[in-house]
């Protein structure tokens, strides 16, 4: 039933090495740090619940979209905070002004800065190491992944490994299954970005997607992709289990019980709508193809990514409720006879 559903598990808190034996035969400044390909992303308790808190606060059409902090150790990537975007509505003219006037402040760089200087100031982690995505699966938010990524590849820029949460509301209170997923970029993207920030640096200019067509053209993102899953494990320290122990849970629903209940019909329903939004979206990025040339070459691989996943989805429930109808059929026609 939950086929497509990441399998998120608990990671203990380690205990801190203060010792020196790693400090041993390092003389000198460090001149840079080669940090190896992410492997699995820990998520703190504080930070998993204040992301669900986000998604319920938000309405059941929007998405809400946010900053993630922590620090890369390893090829473990340990995200200590989370911090939502503002939704603020301009008028006509601050936009025109906006985009008449592309100043220093619009430098992708300059903002990150001056993000890190907010954080620092309220005594928040202030490291951005990626994004997250909060909504359900009718939101309109989650079909709009371009800004998204576009916030990542600054993030990728600043020296930091992007990474990319996703979090499901609706999976995880009508099906009850945590629905937490991680990706972060494929080796051959992260070497479009890389060569995006050299083209950048000689020419003193700011992140612009149109330099994308070129690079994607000239390299194998078809084959390899934009994102590549990671495992997620959320952190639990003693002091969280102790309070979690003290929580009454209510019984937890068996899978018939959820495959045959409003509940999943309402899933089904939605999750129908957001494929027919996300097919629609794919049709038009196919005919402006002509137009734009190379450069919706990404929205459509975002696009048919995000309907594999909407597809393995809708197969193990469609599975589910099959079996269970078939189970009660057969149980019901023997008690009749």
């Amino acid at each position: 039933m939950f086929r497509g559903y990441p399998k998120v598990g608990l990671a203990k808190v380690d205990d801190l090495d203060l010792t020196q034996e790693k400090a041993k035969g390092d003389k000198g400044a460090v001149k840079g740090v080669d940090l190896p390909a992410i492997k699995r992303v820990v998520v703190s308790m504080s930070t998993a619940l204040r992301i669900a808190k986000i998604a319920r606060d938000a309405t059941s059409t929007l998405a809400v979209n946010g900053t993630l902090c922590g620090l890369q150790v390893s090829d473990t990537m340990e995200v200590t905070f989370a911090h939502p975007h503002r939704r603020m509505e301009k008028s006509r003219d601050d936009r025109d002004k906006r985009e008449s006037a592309y100043t220093e402040e619009a430098d992708p760089i300059h903002l990150s800065k001056n993000v890190k200087e907010l954080f620092a100031s309220e005594d928040l982690d202030s490291n951005m190491v990626g994004q997250f995505v909060a909504g359900s699966l009718c939101s309109k938010a989650m079909l709009e992944m371009s800004q998204t990524l576009e916030n990542l590849i600054k993030c990728q820029m600043c020296g930091a490994a992007a990474v990319l949460l996703c979090y499901d509301p609706l999976a995880a209170s009508e099906l009850g299954k945590l629905n937490l997923t991680a990706y972060t970029f494929t080796t051959e993207f992260t070497a479009i970005i890389d060569e995006l920030l050299a083209k950048n640096a000689k020419e003193g200019g700011f992140l612009s997607h149109t330099k994308f067509p070129d690079l994607v053209q000239e390299s194998k993102i078809h084959e390899a992709g934009i994102f590549r899953a990671v495992p997620v494990e959320i952190q639990c320290s003693e002091l969280h289990r102790m309070m979690l122990h003290q929580i009454e849970l209510t019984a937890l629903p068996t899978s018939r019980d959820v495959a045959m209940s409003g509940f999943t019909e309402k899933y089904l329903e939605e999750l129908l709508y957001k494929m027919t939004m996300t097919c629609d979206q794919f049709k038009n990025s196919i005919g402006g193809r002509a137009r734009g040339g190379e450069e919706a070459k990404i929205t459509q691989i975002l696009h048919l990514d995000q309907l594999k996943r909407q597809t393995t989805q809708l197969v193990g429930l469609c599975d589910s409720i099959i079996l269970h109808t078939a189970i009660t059929d057969k149980v019901g026609g023997k008690s009749d006879e």
